[in-house]
């Protein structure tokens, strides 16, 4: 099952049967505190995994207190996962060549069970710590943070010796248009569009154009695919990074983590105003932190137009906008619109 799942690991295979979870989150909620004597601290929750559409959940994490007081973090898996994130954090916890960076500690876990419909973990709370990045969009001081947090997972956890995912056997190219299409689907079946079939369809044909006649020459790595200022905690005292998010463990193309943050702080963009100029800045701010080399290599850049594409298509093309992010949103589009043929005309030529 691993080859057919996105370079080992699928997450957003459920995403066409997912719904908001009400029932099932009542009926979690009830078993975990029967079981552990854990309760929300409140009604809020501090992240709720959604599949392009608020209506569609795939997880939930609140704080939840005991009656001694004591606090945890509650996950609760609402979808069946090709693998479970209590195996992939204990996996890697074998792995640490250093406790510099190292994953949040579970203090009960459960996988996902189709008799029992949910799964859940139980972690550390360590919510009170400060995420990698303090500003959004992201300010020059997290930029260099996150730079020194890469330095330490390098040093720290990478690579992997023993992955927990057999590497997939067919050609990476190949992969990423199968990924494509797997996405395309999820955007077809959105009940939001924001950009129309004729528009997109330009952008697709010279995408596929680039992958099937000059795609990806490099090899592919078994890393965190998740890896943005929101998903690290940085323990300053102890001088440590807490990996969060460890469901996206996957194999990757090599230097996917350093293209990773770039599109997720330029998704934090909410300017009505914004310009392709200011947008294609905050891109190589990222880009002259990185070592030299990184510049010069068309792997990368053909990773930034395949976000590119994903997100023209789905992530902001068939997605949920909020009523007071359109005008935003919008003009965000736009922007990667833009950015998508800039990178065919300057690096993918």
């Amino acid at each position: 099952m691993a080859n057919e799942h996105d370079f080992g690991n699928r997450i957003t295979a459920n995403a066409a049967q997912a719904d908001d979870g009400k029932d099932l989150i009542v009926r979690a909620l009830k078993d975990i505190e029967a079981q552990y004597g854990y309760t929300p601290i409140d009604e809020s929750s501090l992240f709720a995994g959604v599949y392009y559409d608020s209506k569609k959940i795939g997880s939930l994490i609140i704080r939840v207190q005991n009656g001694n007081g004591g606090t945890a973090v509650l996950k609760l898996q609402l979808r069946s996962l090709p693998f479970d994130e209590g195996f992939i954090i204990r996996s890697l916890e074998k792995e640490l060549k250093t406790d510099r960076v190292h994953p949040v500690k579970i203090l009960h876990d459960n996988p996902w069970s189709k008799n029992r419909g949910f799964g859940y973990l139980i972690f550390e709370d360590i919510s009170h710590l400060p995420n990698l990045w303090k500003n959004t969009p992201t300010m020059q001081e997290d930029r260099v943070l996150h730079k020194e947090f890469i330095s330490a997972l390098n040093d720290s956890v990478l690579p992997i010796k023993q992955p927990w995912i057999e590497k997939p056997s067919s050609d990476l190219n190949e992969k990423i248009l199968e990924a494509f299409k797997h996405f395309r689907n999820i955007a077809h079946d959105s009940s939001h569009h924001h950009i129309a079939d004729v528009e997109l369809e330009p952008f697709t044909q010279k995408y596929f154009e680039i992958i099937e006649k000059q795609g990806f020459d490099g090899g592919i790595i078994f890393t965190h695919g998740h890896l943005s200022g929101y998903d690290v905690k940085h323990d300053q005292q102890n001088n440590q990074f807490i990996l969060m998010a460890n469901l996206y463990w996957s194999w990757r193309p090599e230097n996917y983590e350093l293209v990773f943050p770039i599109w997720v702080d330029l998704m934090q963009i909410r300017d009505t105003s914004l310009t392709f100029s200011s947008f294609l800045d905050r891109v190589m701010t990222w880009v002259e932190i990185w070592p030299e080399e990184v510049a010069k290599d068309r792997n990368f850049w053909l990773m930034l137009l395949e976000r590119s594409m994903l997100t023209i298509m789905l992530d902001l093309g068939a997605s949920e906008w909020k009523d007071d992010e359109i005008e935003q949103k919008r003009a965000l589009l736009e922007s990667w619109k833009t950015f998508f043929n800039w990178l065919v005309e300057n690096k993918l030529s």
